[in-house]
């Protein structure tokens, strides 16, 4: 009797371990599977850090500056200037640094001062809602701000964005 399966490791009379036993028979491990699911996933993380060092090189700085302007002078009706150097960031964080910028009076209010300046603007937003087409805004630095407050004869402040309902202020501009 060579092979029989009701001996404990399928061994046969002589002592000799049976080719056939099913028990014994090599398979992927638990362990193997791990690994390569590791070095998987440390490639992926691998791939995404070099694709954040690497994406401000491929991004136009002087693009998104431009873009940037035109959507706040949208905004805001005032006009935006960035005298300084913007700077992506990607890693840790993705976000915008702005140096020199400042935001002009609305009409009708002097333009010998701006409304405001800064040093520094630091903008950190969140990534995944990037990918959705939508800014989460994280963190929000102003680095040295100087903000320039008047009212006109009529009392009307330069602080607001929007048409104030006060009649006086309408009339004015």
């Amino acid at each position: 009797m060579r092979w029989n399966p009701r001996r404990p490791g399928g061994r046969s009379d002589d002592g000799v371990r049976a080719c056939r036993s099913f028990a014994h028979a090599p398979r992927p491990t638990r362990e193997i599977t791990m690994k390569k699911l590791f070095y998987a996933l440390l490639a992926i993380v691998v791939l995404f850090i070099i694709a954040a060092l690497a994406a401000p090189y491929f991004i136009s700085a002087e693009t998104i500056k431009k873009e940037l302007i035109a959507k706040i002078e949208q905004a805001t009706d005032r006009k935006l200037t960035i005298d300084g150097d913007l700077r992506l960031t990607f890693f840790p964080v993705a976000g915008v640094v702005a140096e020199k910028v400042t935001l002009s009076n609305p009409t009708g209010f002097s333009d010998a001062t701006p409304f405001i300046t800064l040093d520094v603007l630091k903008v950190d937003v969140a990534l995944m809602p990037l990918l959705e087409r939508n800014i989460v805004i994280q963190r929000f630095v102003l680095e040295n701000p100087r903000l320039y407050l008047h009212q006109t004869k009529k009392r009307c402040e330069k602080l607001g964005f929007q048409q104030r309902k006060n009649r006086q202020c309408q009339n004015r501009r």
